[in-house]
């Protein structure tokens, strides 16, 4: 019977029976393995996309604005406050009559209005 090897271990098992390979890869030690692998290989990924962002930015292709700053994003709430505050006194059919009549609620799901309006 032909042996069974394991990349992520680099060893041998006596044979390739699925109860073998099976029991094989239940195991700690290999799940071990097989985490330190997509563990080095995610890093070595990360580390080459750094590497590249920095090459080019030092080649001009990447300009930086020193005198912007960043904002965080709105939240879901954000939007929903603001929505009611548009929308406040009129009922409609799930959609803002101040964004046009063929336009939705950005805060909407599926054409429902999230804020209950």
């Amino acid at each position: 019977m032909p042996k069974y090897y394991c990349e992520y271990c680099d060893t041998y098992l006596a044979n390739d029976s699925p109860t073998v390979t099976d029991t094989h890869r239940q195991g700690r030690k290999h799940k071990d393995n097989v985490t330190n692998y997509y563990q080095k290989w995610l890093e070595e990924k990360t580390q080459k996309m750094i590497d590249e962002a920095t090459a080019a930015f030092k080649a001009g292709k990447i300009v930086s604005d020193k005198n912007t700053t960043s904002s965080p994003l709105p939240s879901l709430n954000d939007e929903r406050r603001n929505h009611k505050r548009r929308r406040r006194g009129r009922r409609g059919k799930g959609r803002c009559s101040n964004m046009g009549p063929d336009i939705a609620c950005k805060a909407s799901l599926g054409g429902k209005c999230l804020n209950m309006h």
